[in-house]
């Protein structure tokens, strides 16, 4: 009986222990960084380029065949001289202009298309095949969210 009740109160510190405590409380997430260590300001134009050089190129537009152009999906360019399409982020909750770890934003490709739709980025079309949705164009601009 004795050795029950250590056991259980050993567990029961042990958990107590390994729980991390809440740190920051109210504070607002950290801000995202771009290569240089600085952070991503909303309104301002960024290329996203892989980590790795030799990896393909930034991002871009491409229709999803060859015989239907809208709407663009977004997609990598497959030479790495190739930076694509700069994009702007709009966070829903902007804060001093910083664009924020785990918030609600827009990301919009600043580049002219033949499509009627915008260049802000949503999740469409999920391939059941894969488990995955395609990040395509067309979302609204100051409404982020899942399905925009």
């Amino acid at each position: 009986m004795r050795s029950t009740l250590v056991l259980t109160s050993l567990i029961l510190l042990f958990a107590f222990i390994a729980t991390p405590l809440p740190v920051r409380g109210n504070a607002s997430p950290d801000p995202v960084l771009d290569i240089a260590g600085k952070q991503l300001r909303a309104g301002s134009e960024y290329y996203i380029l892989p980590v790795t050089k030799g990896q393909g190129g930034g991002l871009t537009l491409a229709g999803r065949s060859n015989n239907k152009t809208c709407p663009l999906d977004v997609v990598q360019e497959q030479h790495s001289f190739r930076n694509g399409f700069p994009v702007t982020f709009s966070p829903v909750n902007p804060k001093k202009g910083v664009v924020r770890e785990s918030t609600d934003l827009n990301i919009k490709f600043d580049a002219a298309t033949s499509c009627a739709q915008s260049t802000v980025w949503k999740l469409d079309n999920f391939d059941a095949a894969l488990g995955q949705w395609l990040v395509t164009t067309g979302g609204v601009e100051g409404n982020p969210g899942p399905r925009t």
